[in-house]
């Protein structure tokens, strides 16, 4: 593809992304699997550039509405191109030349765009530090009384490119031997700083069509996810519960950490995405898990499992707040329930979870916000009105699972850590552990 003939592509997948209120990767697979004819190189320039626009969608998005134009994939590639890469209008009069493949030429309106621009910077005093920072008005005032001085920092490491981990499966393989692999493979690879479990890979490449993945020596998981497994204190013959197991990622987690002894039930209300689940299972080798669809957090079936399990996870539908460095648009679209209704769906599977739990079992509580009201908060108001359950030191969680010594980025002193992508380099990621009495 000529430089033209991406940003084509980068100002309909613009477009579509912009118009609908689907994820941002979904929709960006689906063009691409379209057209299967552009290249890796293309593919990775086209999306890189999608993603960096994306990352400035706040910023773009308040200079569209300060010079008066419409918030198309077409004028904040201009607009991008000329604030933040700096390219003077010869250059963008060149790339938008209206040949074969190129973006149509530029309308009048368009031309005085780029004239306008070529005074302006991406980042003016007059720019509210919310969308400096790229945080939606709905979520500022909590970050900032939760952050402080750190807000700026956290913000900005929330805009950055998250790392591309991978959690090795240790019913298959060793860190150590597939670390040797791929290291022969030519991938740029390192051990992930805190999780005993993980590579860190640089450069994203694609790893489906890798012998290793194929046979189930790893998944694709966040460092911060990988501690939640570790966090659970999860032992060999227990019996536990994913509650919200969704497509399975924290699910497989478990049951390596159980090395697939005893049993674990992986329930949610989605029928559908533990279907999905089936593949990632088998191919991980576990044959300790049973999928559970539910009608509901009242279903019957828990009912009938009451006092029964050692653990119980509780990865609860959130926010989403601590995966905007992996989905960055998704701050910006309205999907889903509202925080009020999350946070009451968190407490009512809180709720259903405790009564599972045996004697001396463990309620382990997660989310992948950043919000403590959908976290410490939560918590807080589950052992208020659970006196038979008491907080957990997140130390001893981390002795039961390794022998490794607690990374110095780790303070495990309380029952609950708070991870940060500024602090800990991982996605934002809570986990709180509480013991019933």
């Amino acid at each position: 593809m000529t430089p033209s003939a991406r940003l084509a592509a980068v100002i309909a997948i613009l477009d579509d992304i912009i118009r609908s209120d689907r994820p941002s990767d979904q929709i960006m697979h689906a063009y691409l699997t379209k057209r299967r004819y552009i290249g890796s190189k293309d593919r990775k320039a086209v999306t890189t550039q999608v993603y960096t626009i994306l990352r400035h969608y706040g910023r773009l998005a308040w200079w569209s509405i300060e010079l008066g134009v419409p918030a198309t994939g077409r004028t904040f590639l201009m607009m991008w191109l000329i604030l933040g890469e700096h390219r003077d209008a010869m250059e963008i009069y060149d790339l938008f030349s209206g040949g074969e493949y190129a973006p149509t030429k530029l309308n009048h309106t368009e031309q005085n765009l780029v004239k306008k621009l070529q005074t302006k910077k991406l980042h003016p005093k007059q720019m509210p530090d919310g969308i400096k920072y790229e945080c939606p008005p709905a979520y500022q005032h909590a970050l900032q009384n939760a952050w402080g001085d750190d807000f700026a920092t956290e913000m900005k490491a929330l805009d950055a490119e998250a790392p591309l981990d991978i959690r090795i499966n240790t019913l298959k393989a060793s860190r150590e031997d597939v670390f040797a692999t791929l290291k022969a493979d030519g991938f740029e690879i390192d051990l992930t700083p805190m999780s005993p479990l993980g590579l860190r890979v640089l450069n994203r490449p694609a790893f489906s069509a890798h012998e290793l993945y194929k046979k189930g020596h790893f998944e694709i998981q966040d460092e911060g996810s990988q501690l939640l497994s570790i966090l659970s204190g999860v032992q060999p013959k227990e019996w536990g519960v994913d509650l919200c197991a969704g497509a399975g990622g924290k699910t497989l987690a478990l049951a390596a950490m159980m090395k697939n002894k005893g049993r674990l039930w992986a329930c949610d209300v989605d029928a559908r995405r533990l279907e999905n689940s089936k593949l990632r299972i088998r191919r991980a080798g576990v044959d300790c898990v049973e999928l559970q669809p539910l009608k509901d957090m009242k279903d019957p079936w828990l009912k009938r499992h009451n006092g029964k399990c050692d653990f119980v996870l509780v990865d609860a539908p959130c926010s989403g707040t601590g995966t905007w460095r992996r989905s960055p648009f998704s701050r910006w679209q309205d999907m889903g329930p509202t925080l009020p209704e999350l946070t009451e769906m968190q407490l009512t599977a809180m709720n259903a979870a405790a009564p599972l739990l045996k004697k001396g079992g463990r309620l382990i509580y997660a989310t992948c916000s950043l919000l403590p009201q959908e976290n410490e908060k939560q918590v807080a108001k589950f052992l208020e009105t659970h006196p038979d359950f008491k907080p957990v030191a997140l130390s001893d969680m981390w002795k039961r699972s390794t022998d490794m010594p607690i990374p110095g980025k780790l303070d495990l002193s309380k029952h609950y850590i708070a991870l940060t992508p500024a602090k800990h380099n991982t996605d934002g990621f809570f986990v709180g552990v509480m013991e019933k009495e």
